[in-house]
């Protein structure tokens, strides 16, 4: 069992997303609604923010629970109030 989808998260949070990757598998998680991607390098998020665009099979397959990605230039340093009340944060390539 995969602890991703037995736990129910409906906030995520990907600090240091880079190329915006770990989308691909947070968009299989059903009970997400919500992916926040931060990253300090704006250049890096620019080049690969269409990772984050519907793809055509989110057209035909629909979710039961709407899914909205964000994007944002910012620090794991930092406090964000953007990020805050998440229910899971990741740090893949931090």
């Amino acid at each position: 069992m995969n602890i991703v989808t037995w736990i129910s998260f409906i906030q995520v949070v990907d600090l240091g997303c880079s190329e915006c990757g770990i989308v691909r598998f947070y968009r299989e998680v059903p009970s997400i609604q919500k992916i926040q991607l931060v990253d300090i390098d704006r250049s890096t998020l620019e080049a690969h923010k269409n990772y984050i665009k519907p793809r055509p099979c989110d057209y035909i397959f629909k979710r039961d629970n709407p899914l909205r990605i964000e994007i944002f230039e910012g620090s794991a340093t930092d406090v964000d109030q953007r990020i805050m009340g998440c229910d899971a944060i990741s740090m893949v390539e931090l």
